[in-house]
């Protein structure tokens, strides 16, 4: 039947297609969509800051994978710091000056892709305390505990590991935020004070650097001298001050603020004030011995050791010391002075000054240096008292054969009851140039008394001495007591009272060899025996260009010139009979005064006059002559004939 047909040839045609398409679509399946993930490469990132310093970033590393682009936040959980802001298009953290210092701290930076997935990476935080915020190469000290802790570095780089320096210097910036060549040093940011308590002394209340009465430790100490050592780096002051430093330990070497600075070190513009130091020898206010640099650094206060080597600011020097100052009350057995109590070999002291008073138990004292062995002392000058035994003097109490003296002066008082005692140096035997002294000298029982020095072995020129001698003993000179080198351009003009004494000079008390040039002495002289205007008594040697006219008063052998002489030779060299009163000398020749002012050139007495001075072969023309109502004065160098007159 013709519906039948139809009908099944249409399925059977519907079944094909079906079976058609379904071949088709096993022969093509259409492949899964895939769900990516982003992810971190790294694991930790660490990000460090400095406090206080602005605008410094730091970038946290991408994210990959992910599902469209990335979102980036960082977990609400733990909010950045102060300071501290987030930047999520270039994944960056920035700190800007009001970020404070923190040690490290986790956080977490989100990427989120486009249909939500998330990866985290975990970073810290650490923020640093930048202890060179200059960037001067030098660690900032703003507090006692850190001054402190330099006991810890003592080359000055910040590498230390002790707990007391990372507990001073807290959070430190990477390399304590010195620069890239590092840090060699120190400096003071603030002024400190040991008187924690503000009494105006130091006492177990100020428990923190007490130790049990002890006080400070001075930086260098270890546990015995076997482990002591050198501060070798910087420490610049600023110009603040240390106030109240306080040690007593009285058995100890090398005590101070440090026990030694070493070669290479360099202090410069530190102040203490109001320093109580005792130790037992190489006692010093800044330090017991120096072997670097100290520059404009200053001390006050009270310094004391038992022993010997004792000053007011450095107690052995070995080093530079320049426009440095101390105002101490300084007493010690031997070699102690208000600024150095040994000034070594090859060591200098320029332009320093000291003042305050000086107490010697023995030997070597002055107001600015003990002892000055082989060191220099240039351009600088003492106005404090110093009191002795022996080789006492204004500035040093000894300038050795390889030492120096040259432009420096003394204005305070000396007294002293041993040897050996001047108002400038107490025992001369090297040279000492351009300097003088103004302070009265007393001698109590001793021998070798000057205005300017005791005993001059050396050579002094250019010099004088203006100060009242007196003395007790004998050998006494308002210049020099006794001479056995050589002095040239030179005078004295303060009174020399020695009543009860033998050899007493205006300029020189005894000349044993020496060789005198070119001087004068002006002020009175009395003495007992040997007495002279110029030299008390001249055992040999040689006395040129030279004159005396002050008044001379003693009982036996009075000479205007010279008291008494074995063998000297003395060239036109003159006393004035009116002034000094004494017509008669044991060499020289006298003349009144009217004929000494006469010359007003190098002509008729003072032909002879123009005569080397400086020990190079030639006239040196020392002699400034005025007019014809007027002395020859001086005019040799440094000297000022105005102020002669």
């Amino acid at each position: 039947m013709p519906w039948n047909v139809s009908f099944w040839q249409r399925l059977t045609r519907w079944l094909a297609g079906c079976l058609w398409l379904a071949g088709l679509c096993a022969a093509a399946p259409v492949a899964a969509q895939a769900n990516a993930r982003p992810a971190f490469a790294a694991t930790t990132v660490h990000l460090t800051f400095t406090a206080g310093t602005a605008q410094t970033t730091a970038a946290l590393p991408p994210a990959t994978g992910g599902d469209g682009s990335l979102r980036y936040t960082l977990d609400a959980t733990a909010p950045l710091p102060r300071g501290l802001t987030f930047d999520a298009a270039t994944r960056t953290v920035t700190a800007d000056a009001t970020a404070v210092a923190q040690a490290a701290a986790p956080y977490q930076l989100v990427a989120t892709d486009a249909d939500g997935d998330r990866a985290r990476l975990d970073f810290t935080i650490a923020i640093g305390n930048d202890y060179d915020g200059d960037d001067d190469g030098l660690i900032a000290i703003a507090t006692l505990a850190q001054l402190d802790a330099v006991r810890h570095d003592l080359d000055g780089d910040g590498a230390a590991t002790a707990a007391a320096y990372a507990a001073a210097f807290p959070l430190p910036a990477a390399g304590m935020g010195c620069p890239a060549s590092g840090c060699r040093g120190y400096e003071l940011t603030a002024d400190l004070d040991f008187d924690q308590n503000g009494d105006g002394r130091i006492t177990a209340t100020d428990a923190a650097y007490w130790n049990g009465g002890a006080g400070w430790v001075p930086i260098g100490q270890g546990a015995d001298t076997a482990s002591d050592r050198d501060f070798r780096a910087t420490l610049q002051g600023n110009g603040h001050a240390i106030a109240h430093l306080f040690i007593h330990r009285s058995a100890r070497e090398y005590v101070g603020l440090f026990l030694r600075i070493g070669r290479g070190a360099r202090v410069e513009g530190l102040a203490l004030r109001d320093v109580q130091v005792w130790g037992h020898q190489f006692v010093g206010g800044l330090a017991g011995r120096n072997i670097g640099t100290i520059v404009a650094s200053s001390v006050s206060g009270r310094v004391t050791g038992s022993a010997n080597r004792v000053g007011g600011l450095i107690g052995d020097n070995f080093g530079r010391i320049l426009t440095s100052s101390a105002a101490t009350t300084v007493s010690g057995a031997a070699d102690v002075g208000g600024l150095v109590g040994f000034n070594g070999e090859r060591s200098d002291i320029v332009a320093c000054a000291a003042s305050g008073a000086v107490t010697a138990s023995r030997f070597s004292s002055g107001v600015l240096a003990g002892y000055n062995h082989e060191g220099m002392i240039t351009a600088s000058y003492a106005t404090g008292t110093v009191t002795g035994v022996s080789v006492v003097g204004g500035l040093t109490g000894h300038n050795g054969i390889q030492g120096a003296v040259t432009l420096s002066y003394a204005t305070g008082a000396v007294a002293a009851s041993g040897d050996d005692i001047g108002g400038l140096v107490g025992r001369n035997a090297g040279p000492l140039v351009g300097s003088y002294a103004t302070g009265t000298v007393l001698g109590r029982g001793v021998r070798h008394v000057g205005g300017l020095a005791g005993i001059n072995a050396g050579s002094l020129v250019g010099s004088y001495a203006t100060g009242a001698v007196t003395s007790s003993s004998d050998i006494v000179g308002g210049l020099v007591g006794i001479n056995s080198g050589r002095i040239a351009a030179s005078y004295a003009t303060g009174a020399v009272t020695a009543s009860s004494s033998a050899s007493v000079g205006g300029l020189v008390g005894e000349n044993r060899r020496g060789a005198i040039a070119a001087s004068y002495a002006r002020g009175g002289v009395a003495g007992r025996d040997r007495v002279g205007g110029l030299v008390g008594l001249t055992r040999g040697g040689t006395i040129a260009a030279s004159y005396a006219r002050g008044a001379v008063s003693g009982r036996t052998r009075i000479g205007g010139l010279v008291g008494d002489a074995g063998s000297p030779v003395i060239t036109a060299s003159y006393w004035d009979i009116t002034a000094s009163g004494q017509a008669t000398s044991r060499g020289g020749a006298g003349h009144t005064t009217q004929e000494l002012q006469t010359p007003t050139a190098y002509a008729g007495l003072y032909a002879m006059w123009n005569v080397d001075v400086d020990g190079h072969p030639g006239a040196d023309d020392p002699w400034a002559f005025g007019t014809n109502s007027q002395y020859p004065v001086l005019r040799y160098d440094c000297l000022c004939s105005e102020e002669q007159r």
